[in-house]
């Protein structure tokens, strides 16, 4: 690999996680102008405030808006070379060269090809060209190869097809490959042959936290990306446990347990609650563990035992598995980060939520919500749900 190669891909990638995350703001000759894009220099603006990577964006926006004082910053230009139509969608037809990327001060061009039509060998021809004249420069290139086409057998995004178009793309000498997400182990096969694989942004990707991603029309008005909705009840779960005791999550010292709380036997679940509290947790090895924590919760009110810790004692639980908080560091700054805008929110809204419950249930029920309205802050404290047992492990 040539020096400039080497020295361009340093800067895409993040030196302390290995990870890329790219927003593409290419999309008005693809798709329209989206609403968040009609404005394009501010929101390219508001895309630079955030510190990303690196922005990928057509030469003619580029030229215009991405200021220098961006790439003094670290965000590094990838410039977008191809582009699809609603008049042309399973042909990426060339855009730009790359003598253009070289004189925008790129770090990377971006070409792509759409596979599975019969078109792809036009695309494949181009893309094989572009990497030939890029390698004689050392300008990375990344290509968007994503299996979309008529010809492909089965489901568009299976690992198969989703391989073939990453390997389609290392065979011609590409640097870096965008793709179609899959559940599969297809970013791993990539990176053994050497390609770092991209997955493509939306709202219906989810990837785990070291993943690499490319993001754009998602972020910036076409369809937002939702977050889940279960990470701000563990949020809640933090919060209440640090007002008790921040050491300990209110939990008595040593003891584990078994969280028996909805969702319980899920490992996304068990794991999500594990890496935002810092705790481990074990995952439920049995379906009936609401059943479980009533029973225990009733053992306590009616005086059979003292404490919750005593009646699941007794009780006894099914064998589960422990499940561990992340020890990626970058993932906990980023969960530490989140919950701290948390924290900052949650007192200024509290009164807010009582001022809503109030408008929206009748007076008949006010009694008993405001019971159950106890029992949901116990458990908050991750302690007891309502219907469960949930606990951490020291």
């Amino acid at each position: 690999m040539y020096l400039g190669k080497a020295i361009r891909l340093g800067r895409l990638f993040d030196d302390r996680s290995g990870r890329l995350l790219a927003i593409t703001l290419d999309h008005a000759i693809a798709r329209g102008v989206l609403p968040g894009l009609v404005d394009v220099e501010s929101a390219v603006a508001s895309v630079a405030a955030g510190k990303p990577d690196a922005i990928t964006l057509q030469k003619g926006i580029a030229t215009r808006v991405f200021s220098p004082a961006y790439s003094a910053d670290g965000i590094s230009l990838i410039l977008k070379a191809t582009s699809y139509s609603p008049f042309h969608p399973t042909l990426d037809a060339p855009t730009a060269t790359v003598e253009e990327a070289l004189r925008l001060g790129a770090d990377a061009i971006s070409v792509g090809m759409l596979v599975g039509e019969p078109n792809q060998a036009q695309q494949l021809t181009h893309l094989s060209r572009v990497a030939s004249e890029t390698e004689a420069l050392g300008l990375p290139l990344a290509a968007h190869t994503y299996p979309r086409g008529q010809g492909l057998k089965g489901e568009p995004k299976s690992v198969e097809n989703v391989q073939y178009a990453v390997r389609a793309g290392a065979e011609v000498g590409v640097d870096v490959i965008k793709t179609e997400y899959t559940s599969g182990e297809i970013g791993g096969r990539g990176r053994r042959r050497g390609v770092p694989s991209v997955p493509l942004g939306g709202a219906n990707t989810r990837v785990g936290p070291r993943c690499s991603r490319s993001v754009g029309r998602d972020a910036l008005g076409h369809r937002a990306p939702r977050p889940h909705p279960s990470r701000s009840r563990v949020y809640r779960i933090r919060h209440a446990a640090d007002a008790r005791d921040p050491g300990d999550l209110g939990q008595p010292e040593g003891r584990g347990g078994v969280d028996s709380w909805g969702g319980a036997r899920s490992r996304f679940w068990t794991q999500m609650k594990a890496d935002i509290t810092g705790k481990r947790y074990r995952r439920a090895g049995e379906v009936q563990s609401a059943s479980r924590g009533a029973a225990t919760l009733a053992a306590v009110g009616l005086g059979a035992h003292n404490d919750v810790w005593a009646a699941s004692a007794t009780i006894g639980s099914p064998e589960s598995e422990p499940v561990d908080p992340t020890t990626d560091r970058f993932v906990r700054e980023i969960y530490d980060r989140r919950y701290r805008v948390f924290k900052g929110l949650y007192p200024a809204l509290k009164e807010l939520f009582g001022d809503l419950r109030d408008a929206t249930q009748d007076r008949e029920m006010k009694p008993y919500d405001e019971q159950d309205g106890i029992k949901a802050s116990t458990s908050e404290t991750g302690s007891v749900g309502a219907g469960g047992l949930g606990k951490q492990e020291k």
